[in-house]
């Protein structure tokens, strides 16, 4: 009689082995495409350690993680635009690290909710203990969104100097400048200076500037006041006469921008995405460079609801998947100063990953728009949904 003996198990070599199963994939964000064949990923002291296809599961010290069909391992998922902080007027209140808050986002950027005044204390207690990897806009106004608007009115204290000093110290965190320039968050004496002590303020910080817009000033105003790397949220707003379309084009200033490098982004909220603007936006190929769900108390029970619902309904609009997928991973990081570290699948990165799950349905999804002020809204449907499966945060899985 043959007696077979079977092998020894190797030694785990990996805290955690990702494995890709038959239907899965791997988006590759630097490309912006699917990589042809789908490697496994091997992660080890919270950092990506293996990216080889077909890595033995039994080298894992935890439980493998298998992926299965129709899902998509990607660099993480970032939210760009959010409001998060505690105590501010656009909190989420007391359930901040619940994963129904936002589930899929594993970076998220606080978008000037606290000012140098407050941001000490919104940085030990928020940013400091969150499962997520947290960013933050630092708002020109000092105390940021601790009172509702208007928070540009005065500019008494709106320090340029002071702001950028916060900024520098805490530079792993603070990302970019804020500043709120619709009505009634500025006046029409006030929001250029506004804007002008916020870019001084980021240039001392070497950061950008992130720029609402809304129904202010005219868009070619903001616009033509803006640099390479700024960032504008909110650009597919349908508010009055400021929207990036002009008559049957994109409006000159809007293309004379994005030439210049300025950055456009979604910024979803509850009341600054119209399906109508971003349409006809798409129709004539002027795609935002960044997708973010501007998340906050009045929009993540509807219409925002999270990023990935907001990924959604671009898909669904006419962005190919791929597109909508760069542009929350690769694009963000970038936007942020953070491409190198959170925006690629690489050996040695942070091992802060999204796997999301595709799903379709035979009738469509229905997805809605903002509200206007006149009370009216969109309503569209699509074939395909993203939705979290899901997220590792530096190896562990959440």
């Amino acid at each position: 009689m043959q007696i077979s003996v079977r092998d020894t198990p190797p030694t785990p070599e990996y805290d955690l082995v990702i494995k890709a199963q038959r239907g899965s994939r791997v988006f590759d964000a630097e490309k912006g495409e699917f990589m042809s064949e789908t490697p496994d990923i091997a992660i080890t002291d919270g950092k990506i350690a293996a990216i080889e296809t077909d890595i033995r599961w039994d080298l894992s010290r935890k439980q493998p993680l298998w992926v299965p069909d129709k899902a998509i391992v990607m660099p993480p998922v970032h939210d760009i635009h959010v409001h998060n902080a505690p105590g501010t007027f656009w909190c989420r209140g007391d359930d901040r690290e619940a994963e129904e808050v936002n589930p899929g986002a594993m970076v998220e950027v606080d978008a000037g909710s606290t000012g140098r005044n407050n941001f000490e204390h919104y940085r030990k207690y928020t940013i400091d203990n969150s499962r997520k990897k947290m960013f933050a806009f630092l708002n020109i106004a000092p105390g940021g969104l601790t009172v509702e608007d208007r928070e540009n009115h005065d500019l008494t204290h709106h320090k340029a100097a002071e702001t950028a000093a916060v900024a520098k110290e805490h530079s792993d965190v603070i990302v970019g400048i804020k500043v709120r320039l619709g009505t009634p968050q500025a006046k029409a004496s006030t929001w250029l200076e506004a804007l002008t002590r916020a870019k001084a303020a980021a240039d001392e910080a070497g950061v950008p500037v992130m720029v609402h817009i809304a129904d202010g000033p005219l868009i070619k105003d903001v616009l033509n006041e803006l640099r390479a790397g700024d960032i504008v949220t909110h650009c597919n707003h349908g508010l009055k006469a400021r929207t990036i379309i002009k008559g049957k084009d994109i409006h000159p200033a809007v293309v004379a921008a994005r030439e210049r490098g300025v950055i456009f982004d979604i910024g979803h909220g509850s009341g600054s995405f119209n399906a109508n603007v971003a349409s006809e936006a798409i129709e004539k190929d002027f795609l935002p460079d960044t997708i973010s769900s501007d998340q906050h108390i009045r929009s993540r029970y509807g219409p925002a609801y999270d990023q990935l619902t907001t990924v959604s309904k671009l898909i669904a609009l006419g962005i190919p998947m791929t597109k909508t997928l760069q542009m929350v991973t690769r694009n963000s990081a970038a936007a942020i100063g953070q491409d190198e570290n959170t925006g690629t699948l690489q050996v040695g990165s942070p091992a802060t990953l999204s796997v999301l799950l595709e799903t379709q349905a035979d009738d469509g999804y229905q997805f809605v728009d903002s509200i206007l002020p006149d009370g009216s809204q969109r309503i569209f449907t699509g074939d395909t949904r993203v939705q979290k499966l899901w997220g590792i945060y530096e190896g562990a899985v959440q």
